[in-house]
C-alpha cells in the first residue's frame, strides 16, 4: 500500500477532522459545567440571609439540593435561586 496514495490522505484527514469535532464537542460540555457557579454553605447563607440551621433542614427535607466536595457541602447557585424562588 502507498503511503502516498491521495485516497489514503483524504480518508486520514477527514478521522483527524471526525476527532477534532467531537474534541470541540467535549471541549464546550465541559465549560459549561466548570461555569455552573459553586457555594458553599458560609455563601448560601450571605447569599439568602437564612441562618445555617434553615440551610440543614432545606437539604434534610429534600428542598435543597447539596453536594460533598472535599468534605464541604456545595451547592448549585441555580439550586439555590430555585429553592429561593419556590419559596424556601
Amino acid at each position: 500500500m502507498d503511503k502516498n496514495n491521495p485516497r489514503r490522505k483524504r480518508i486520514y484527514a477527514m478521522n483527524i477532522y471526525a476527532i477534532k469535532d467531537q474534541l470541540n464537542r467535549i471541549e464546550r460540555k465541559l465549560d459549561s459545567r466548570l461555569n455552573q457557579k459553586w457555594l458553599n454553605t458560609k455563601q448560601v447563607v450571605a447569599f439568602t440571609g437564612h441562618s445555617v440551621s434553615t440551610i440543614h433542614r432545606a437539604i434534610k427535607c429534600g428542598k435543597l439540593k447539596v453536594y460533598q466536595g472535599g468534605g464541604k457541602n456545595l451547592f448549585q447557585k441555580s439550586d439555590v435561586d430555585r429553592w429561593i424562588k419556590n419559596g424556601n
